[in-house]
C-alpha cells in the first residue's frame, strides 16, 4: 500500500514538473514578442541624419517651437506619421485663401498626418493673427516662430523662406519628400494627401 502510494506521489510530481517545463519557454518566448512589439510602437522620433537642407531629398532641417497654447512643439517628435509644414502669415492674402482648405485636411487626415502651421511672427502681427485664427476657428496645431537672438527665424534662418505661403511634406523619417512654393490648391492637396495616407 505504501509503494502505491509512493508511485502516485512520484507520478503526480513528474506531471507537474513536465507542464512547467512545456509552458515555460513559450511563455519566455511570448514575453519577449511582446516586449519587442511594445518597442516598435514606442518609436515616436524621426531619425534623419543625413544633411539637413530645406530641399526636396535631404532631411528636414529640425526645430522646436511654441504652439498658440504654450506647448512646446518639435517637428522631427512625430509619432511615426508624416508631417504637412507649412509657413504663413496673416496678412498674405494667399494664406487666407488655402487656410480653410487646410483646415478641412486637418479634420479629415490629422489621425495620419501630422499638421503643423508655422506662422512667421517675426513678420507678422501676433495679435492680428491670434484674432484671425479664432474668428476663422482654425484649430490645426499653429506654432510662433519670432525672432531669437541675432535676428535667427525656423522660417527665413532655417528654411529660407522668403514669400509666403510655403509648404513642406516632410516624411516619418524626417526626410523632405516634396516642396510647394505659394499657394495650394485642392487638387494639388488632395493629391499629397492621397500619397501620405494610401
Amino acid at each position: 500500500m505504501k509503494s502505491r502510494n509512493w508511485l502516485i506521489a512520484a507520478l503526480l510530481i513528474f506531471a507537474v514538473v513536465g507542464t512547467i517545463w512545456w509552458k515555460w519557454p513559450q511563455e519566455q518566448v511570448t514575453s519577449t514578442q511582446k516586449g519587442a512589439n511594445q518597442g516598435k510602437a514606442a518609436v515616436t522620433h524621426a531619425d534623419c541624419r543625413e544633411e539637413e537642407q530645406a530641399e526636396t531629398g535631404y532631411c528636414a532641417p529640425n526645430f522646436t517651437l511654441t504652439s498658440l497654447d504654450g506647448k512646446k512643439v518639435e517637428l522631427y517628435q512625430n509619432h511615426g506619421k508624416p508631417t504637412f509644414l507649412n509657413f504663413w502669415a496673416s496678412w498674405c492674402e494667399p494664406c487666407k485663401r488655402e487656410m480653410p482648405m487646410l483646415q478641412k485636411a486637418y479634420q479629415k487626415y490629422k489621425g495620419q498626418v501630422n499638421f503643423l502651421m508655422v506662422n512667421a511672427t517675426a513678420f507678422d502681427d501676433e495679435k492680428k493673427m491670434r484674432d484671425y485664427v479664432k474668428q476663422n476657428g482654425f484649430n490645426f496645431p499653429i506654432l510662433l516662430d519670432p525672432y531669437r537672438p541675432k535676428y535667427v527665424t525656423t522660417t527665413q534662418t532655417h528654411y529660407g523662406v522668403l514669400g509666403f505661403p510655403m509648404t513642406f511634406i516632410v516624411d516619418a523619417k524626417g526626410k523632405i519628400m516634396y516642396k510647394h512654393p505659394g499657394e495650394m490648391n485642392q487638387e494639388v492637396l488632395d493629391d499629397i494627401m492621397q500619397k501620405l495616407t494610401n
